[in-house]
């Protein structure tokens, strides 16, 4: 009988810690993980000039996006509305890694830089199919880039209190 508290004792002891090895062991494989392999050709697709509104045609949206040329894209965000109008520079660009990485720079009216001069905002490629890419900074926040013909959706998703939330931008391609 006792012989078999200490086995359950055992069990109830270790197998906490062997979840908390495990998980520790994904989470150390997931940030040693080899950063996506991509070249700045995989984002051809991102390339135009996008139009977009929020709550009606109260808030305009904007997102133009270069062609890939030397490593690298460059694209510019708008949005502008009675309540907020902000802009933000944005470079997707091939790393030494064999990776791309998406940098943001954001500004308010007049060019007054919300980050400090030598600083932005990066996000890492997580993953890029054909018409799909998803990157991700520091904090985990999710930057989603999702192309189907005249129809681009970027969503910005972020993990808090055990919810995905979602923001999400729908934008027509339009003329120049």
């Amino acid at each position: 009988m006792k012989l078999r508290q200490i086995a359950i004792a055992s069990v109830i002891v270790l197998f906490p810690l062997t979840l908390l090895a495990t998980t520790a062991s994904a989470e150390e494989a997931e940030s040693s993980k080899a950063p996506v392999q991509a070249t700045i050709d995989d984002f051809a697709w991102f390339g135009g000039h996008w139009l977009g509104e929020e709550n009606g045609d109260e808030t305009m949206i904007e997102e133009n996006w270069g062609i890939p040329h030397n490593g690298l894209i460059l694209g510019m965000f708008r949005q502008d509305s009675p309540r907020q109008t902000f802009y933000e520079l944005m470079s997707l660009a091939e790393t030494d890694s064999g990776s791309v990485e998406l940098r943001i720079k954001h500004f308010n009216p007049g060019l007054v830089a919300w980050e400090e001069k030598d600083e932005m905002v990066l996000f890492e490629l997580m993953n890029v199919k054909e018409s799909h890419a998803t990157f991700v900074d520091e904090k985990g926040t999710r930057l989603v880039y999702d192309r189907d013909g005249d129809l681009l959706v970027v969503a910005l998703e972020s993990d808090r209190d055990g919810e995905t939330r979602r923001m999400e931008f729908r934008f027509r391609q339009a003329p120049f």
